[in-house]
């Protein structure tokens, strides 16, 4: 069964269990080599999982890769400036090969 965007879920295994955490709740993604940190306004969650395997899972969602190391919530961005995006208090760069795609996905008048 699909779940509409707002209701979709993950769950990411820290130690022996499993932590539920709403697609909407993720502000963005950071990649550790193999391992990331999932970051919502309450706490970031570590994970041994590589970002391109958490990239395809967030396909046809709101988040959008915008370096090698950082997917990003589009729906959370409070400010696009031409070399990073902020959200909340974070700054979050944006790599030369990733903004078009960015551009794409965001509404600018």
């Amino acid at each position: 069964m699909n779940r509409p965007p707002d209701e979709r879920i993950l769950f990411i295994k820290t130690y022996s269990t499993f932590q539920r955490i709403k697609f909407t709740d993720v502000l963005f993604i950071q990649a550790f080599g193999d391992y990331v940190k999932i970051w919502t306004e309450e706490k970031a969650y570590l994970s041994h999982t590589p970002i391109s395997k958490i990239e395809q899972m967030l396909a046809n969602s709101n988040f959008i890769r915008v370096h090698r190391s950082f997917i990003v919530n589009i729906h959370k961005i409070t400010r696009v400036t031409v070399n990073k995006v902020e959200i909340n208090d974070y700054h979050v760069p944006v790599s030369k090969s990733y903004r078009h795609l960015l551009l794409k996905r965001i509404v600018v008048i």
